[in-house]
């Protein structure tokens, strides 16, 4: 119940013309949301490698420094949580 509670909290935020052109997909399966994690490190992992500069990645570095092993891309939050909205 949570989880929906959530959906419906954020598919009624403001919007411009108030129009709530939101659209949610709440994912529970452990496969699914596997194969989400990794899509994820990936991306992210090509972002700092190529997409992002280094001063950026270096400004980043506090934030995400406990989410990362080493250069490692890692967000083992997204298999590991219940449900990914």
């Amino acid at each position: 119940a949570l989880v929906e509670h959530c959906v419906a909290a954020a598919a009624a935020s403001p919007s411009g013309a108030h129009q709530q052109p939101w659209h949610f997909a709440v994912c529970r399966s452990q496969q699914v949301k596997g194969q989400l994690r990794g899509i994820v490190e990936r991306e992210e992992a090509e972002n700092y490698a190529r997409r992002m500069g280094r001063a950026w990645v270096q400004d980043v570095s506090g934030l995400v420094g406990e989410l990362h092993s080493g250069e490692e891309v890692a967000k083992p939050y997204l298999s590991e949580a219940p449900a990914v909205i």
